[in-house]
């Protein structure tokens, strides 16, 4: 059952990406499972147009995995996004996030999978030292650096840049 603050938070973050409701939400009522509202957990949110900067998620305590490919979110990815310590995939492929990669992704120790090709971030890559990373994918033109090197990394695509 989703927790209530959760489910507050997962409405909020629908109510400023959604604007033109393609999610469709089913409303709020008790007893309601979140894998029935579509885009959540089951179905997960790409490809659903959404727009904007990436809402606020604080909250979302216990979020596994969140995917937001093929969407349209702008701006820099939001501080919230650095305390999901449970988070372990995240997937912003192809949007148009731009600004520096930042630095608090090394405190996300528990992520399995970072996707962030096709977007328009500028930086170096931060140096990650998570045991658990297997896939990492940058293909921004604008980065520079060098690729984590961890003990599980498995996937690390051709088609990034020359990184040292």
């Amino acid at each position: 059952m989703l927790v209530f603050t959760e489910a507050t938070t997962l409405l909020a973050f629908k109510l400023k990406a959604d604007v033109n409701d393609y999610l469709n939400f089913l409303p709020l009522t008790r007893g309601l499972r979140f894998c029935a509202w579509q885009g959540v957990e089951c179905n997960g949110l790409k490809n659903n147009s959404l727009i904007g900067p990436l809402p606020d998620l604080n909250g979302l305590f216990n979020l596994k995995s969140l995917f937001l490919d093929n969407n349209y979110f702008t701006g820099s990815l939001p501080p919230s996004l650095f305390s999901l310590h449970c988070i372990q995939n995240l997937d912003f492929f192809h949007n148009n996030f731009s600004g520096p990669i930042s630095t608090a992704f090394t405190s996300l120790d528990c992520f399995h999978s970072l996707r962030l090709s096709f977007n328009s971030f500028n930086s170096s890559i931060p140096l990650f030292n998570q045991s658990l990373l297997k896939f990492f994918e940058v293909s921004d033109k604008n980065l520079s650096g060098t690729v984590p090197v961890t003990p599980t990394l498995f996937h690390f695509p051709t088609s990034s840049p020359a990184f040292r």
